[in-house]
């Protein structure tokens, strides 16, 4: 299928990311602010799949503190390329200021994936194999009103393409919304936190609540028209000087016209064990993790975890809920900013799996 290249909004979109690398200069000097207790880490990324052959890249992030703010700020980076000419790329930025907080991130996408149908009865025999080619920016700036309690505003930018579809297949057909040409997503919304927690990267006591709503409208620039609600619930037990146990309950909800791209998916971080085979509009997760420090720098954890995907919330069955459990590793290479390195094995029903290497903790 022929379509068309992405859109001349880009020049806007990278226009805006210019405007908040700029304000937000401005504000740490109009603030007088002072970075400290900075440190910074990068490492390697290498792997090989048949569909991109052997692939290489890099990650990098940089820890500092503004005086006065509870919690460390974060810049990173990764840049992933592949010898059949595929790459993937992040640049995103976590700033904590004392009563404000602002999160941002930009990144290219042109990689492999796989459609396996909508719904949570999805079957891999009638999975179709497709590259997807996304260009993304998200922002969310917040005010603290009350302690730990924050209100604030989000914005978010897509652009989205499907290429190398399987011909005769459903996406090669554009039998669905977000199949049919290259699209644009542009949606406002209002974000509410409540956060208690004593360390953003690895807490180990506190609780998190987000809250957020985004409409999707033609005269924000957006080419499909739907509004985006999410719920985030976490809790952190301290059980001993070495130990933790965390829990964690999300849901995510598309109401209206929406692409199947903008479709909450089961899975990763929110349920590992999963990796893309389950979509619909509503997602309902619950998972919990027992995290431990063995020795020095290296630690455990075990999680176990349930959810599904359903096209209304009242289709919900626990019955049929999917369940994720496994085990993984860890190396905190920032000791001061108590940032680890994740190796992940997660293990689902119904033959799904799931393997994670990445800095920070899934929740």
């Amino acid at each position: 299928m022929n379509r068309s290249p992405f859109s001349k909004r880009h020049k806007s979109f990278v226009s805006l990311f210019l405007l908040l690398v700029v304000t937000h200069s401005l504000y740490s000097q109009d603030v007088n602010t002072e970075k400290i207790s900075s440190d910074w880490a990068a490492y390697p990324v290498l792997f090989y799949t048949s569909r991109t052959s052997a692939a290489f890249g890099a990650y990098g992030l940089r820890h500092f503190n503004y005086t006065g703010s509870p919690h460390n700020s974060t810049i990173s980076g990764a840049a992933v390329y592949t010898l059949k000419g595929q790459m993937m790329s992040q640049l995103a930025g976590e700033f904590y200021f004392p009563g404000y907080r602002l999160k941002a991130d930009i990144d290219y996408l042109n990689f492999p994936d796989t459609y396996y149908g909508i719904g949570n009865a999805t079957s891999t025999q009638n999975a179709e194999e497709y590259t997807s080619e996304r260009l993304g920016f998200d922002m969310k700036f917040q005010k603290e009103l009350l302690s730990s309690f924050f209100i604030g505003f989000l914005y978010d930018f897509e652009s989205h393409d499907l290429q190398n579809t399987e011909p005769g297949g459903v996406l090669d057909l554009g039998l669905l919304p977000g199949t049919r040409s290259a699209f644009n997503l542009s949606g406002l919304g209002l974000s509410i936190n409540y956060d208690s927690r004593d360390h953003v990267v690895n807490c180990q006591r506190g609780t998190y609540l987000e809250l957020s709503w985004s409409f999707y409208d033609h005269s924000i620039g957006s080419d499909f028209k739907y509004i985006e609600y999410f719920l985030d619930l976490r809790h952190y037990l301290q059980l001993s000087q070495k130990s933790i146990i965390a829990f964690q309950g999300t849901y995510s909800r598309i109401s209206g016209h929406a692409p199947i791209q903008a479709y909450p998916v089961l899975g990763d971080d929110r349920l590992r064990g999963f990796s893309g085979r389950y979509m619909d509009k509503n997602l309902l997760t619950f998972q919990a993790e027992y995290r431990r420090n063995i020795f020095g720098n290296f630690g455990i954890v075990l999680f176990a975890g349930a959810g599904d995907v359903a096209n209304h919330f009242d289709s919900f069955k626990p019955s049929e809920f999917k369940l994720g459990a496994g085990f993984g590793f860890r190396y905190t290479i920032l000791p001061a900013n108590k940032l680890n390195i994740r190796f992940d094995f997660g293990f689902g029903t119904h033959g799904n799996s799931s393997m994670t290497f990445l800095p920070g903790e899934a929740f």
